[in-house]
């Protein structure tokens, strides 16, 4: 009770109800203004975690976009060499090993193969190709003299028989275009090749390039934020093979599939046939975006306590805080209100204790204390404006009956003075 005085203790205060009545607007006004924040708040990380993800995906297709840059300048110095009837073996080689030392960080192996007899005339199969030693026992091909010694030199015609049937060879043929393949196994690591073929210039084939990529190496670049806690990273082949996996790199190295990922077999429908995008499912958010060229899928998986946590705490933290220091603004102003409504509430206590000898004095105290002791029961059930109102019309009854008793008495007075007249 912010307002009560010892003559008329009063239990609806004014000031209480205007507490109540301007926090609980505020409140409501409050609640919705967090609803619209928490939803911003998520809205934003959910375009954070796409943003990290598609600035991944632009680093790989960066990556990517080199390769094929390379693979590119290979198709076009064959070409030229072509052209020029340039029929040495060595010359051959040796542009590839020069393109070879241009690769990027994530670049294998370089080479190319011929159509038969199309650039040796004396030989039906030629592929020279370069690739970085793995030191593995298996490893095929010499390598080359220091300081080049980490890179292996073969003919992968001399090594397969059987190098033009297979899929590397034949797909850029039959597309007849660059392509890139499916990813594959290789001496531990799993690697794709790019592949393009090259035609004279009248539109003869005459061999067709071949560059890989290491994408067990792609997991080094592949960044998960450390904000995302047990959220990860993933890219998957256009076949579904995981090629990086960070909760289990293993199943990565294995090529496992995402059926083999209970928590992505649950999404796969839902992702698989888009081109980027974001859903909500089996209590993460899932963002997911192709990379161009061989139109894997890049996703980011992460959880959504990670997200709304945060939101949440700031959200209601906020509210809070805002709450609080409007209750003590409002709690403030209906304190120094309570103290201006003191007097005047003082003063009519006195005006009514005033009115009340005043009655007693013309013999009529019964009727007026019971009067008085029902006003002051109704009064315990009033707040400071209905009492100002009661009193305030009590007064201009008052004055009322005074202006008539005084008109009357004007009116007798004339009449007494008539008669005496």
């Amino acid at each position: 009770m912010l307002l009560n005085t010892a003559k008329n203790p009063i239990k609806k205060s004014i000031a209480s109800r205007l507490f109540t009545h301007v926090l609980a607007s505020a409140l409501v006004g409050l609640a919705g203004m967090s609803c619209f924040f928490y939803q911003a708040l998520e809205n934003r990380a959910k375009e954070e975690i796409q943003s990290n993800l598609s600035t991944q995906v632009k680093s790989i297709e960066g990556e990517f976009a080199k390769a094929e840059q390379l693979n590119l300048s290979l198709v076009a110095t064959v070409k030229t060499m072509h052209r020029l009837s340039i029929k040495d073996a060595n010359a051959y080689k040796q542009i590839v090993f020069e393109l070879f030392q241009q690769r990027s960080s994530l670049m294998l192996a370089l080479g190319f193969g011929q159509e038969p007899f199309q650039l040796l005339l004396d030989r039906q199969s030629f592929w020279p190709y370069f690739f970085l030693d793995q030191d593995t026992p298996d490893q095929v091909g010499q390598p080359l003299a220091p300081p080049h010694n980490h890179i292996r030199f073969a003919d992968v015609c001399e090594v397969d028989s059987k190098c033009r049937e297979q899929e590397f060879y034949k797909l850029p043929v039959v597309i007849k275009k660059a392509i890139w393949l499916e990813p594959y196994q290789w001496s531990g690591i799993t690697m794709t090749t790019t592949g393009a073929p090259i035609y004279d210039d009248n539109n003869k084939l005459i061999g067709v390039t071949g560059l890989d990529i290491n994408v067990t190496a792609l997991s080094a670049q592949v960044q998960t934020p450390k904000s995302w806690k047990s959220g990860y990273l993933a890219i998957i082949s256009e076949k579904g093979n995981l090629l990086t996996y960070p909760p289990d790199p293993q199943k990565a190295k294995a090529l496992s599939t995402y059926k083999d990922i209970p928590e992505l077999k649950a999404v796969w429908q839902k992702i698989s046939n888009g081109k980027a995008g974001l859903i909500q499912a089996e209590g993460h958010y899932w963002a997911y975006e192709r990379v161009k060229g061989t139109n894997w899928l890049t996703i980011a998986s992460v959880p959504q306590w990670v997200v709304l946590g945060p939101a949440l705490t700031i959200t209601v933290g906020g509210a809070l805080g805002a709450a609080i220091i409007l209750a003590l603004v409002v709690a403030f102003f209906i304190r120094r209100l309570n103290q201006r409504l003191q007097h005047i509430m003082a003063e009519c206590d006195r005006l009514a204790e005033i009115d009340l000898q005043r009655t007693r004095r013309l013999n009529q105290a019964s009727e007026v204390i019971a009067s008085n002791t029902f006003q002051q029961s109704e009064a315990r059930n009033t707040d400071e404006l209905e009492v100002l109102e009661q009193a305030f019309n009590k007064m201009a009854a008052q004055l009322e009956a005074s202006f008539e008793e005084l008109e009357l008495r004007v009116q007798e007075r004339t009449a007494y003075l008539l008669t005496r007249a």
